[in-house]
């Protein structure tokens, strides 16, 4: 079934949450749909899409879910899946690999290491990032 399982739920920032003043009703429906759905199953796959775009009150609401905790109010999260998708670093990556290509390289031969980098020094220097990976 995929995406059209009912277990399957995705928030694309913009769509979702798109008014900053209504951050406090986002959060409290959020965390409600999650508890809600995490009841009935525990096994669902949440995917939040442009995570970038997202007011970070919103990620704050889903943090207390991703903890190591045994439950919350009964409830057990951690055979749920979080799923966080963001755009941040897309630039540095094209350019990274437009330098390889200049230098006659493949992308291929970009390393792991190297392009976590690059994801690591975009993702500290973009506005209003305050955590350090």
């Amino acid at each position: 079934m995929g995406m059209k399982s009912k277990y399957v739920h995705l928030f694309i920032a913009e769509l979702h949450f798109p008014h900053l003043e209504r951050v406090e009703t986002y959060k409290s429906q959020l965390r409600r749909w999650i508890t809600g759905n995490v009841t009935e199953c525990p096994h669902n796959l949440f995917i939040f899409d442009e995570v970038d775009k997202m007011h970070p009150g919103i990620i704050d609401a889903v943090k207390p879910f991703l903890g190591s905790y045994g439950e919350i109010d009964g409830v057990n999260y951690r055979k749920s899946i979080f799923l966080f998708l963001s755009n941040t670093a897309g630039t540095d990556i094209a350019y990274k690999a437009l330098q390889y290509w200049d230098e006659g390289k493949k992308r291929e031969d970009i390393s792991r290491k190297e392009m976590e980098e690059v994801i690591r020094q975009s993702a500290y220097n973009e506005e209003g990032n305050t955590e350090c990976f």
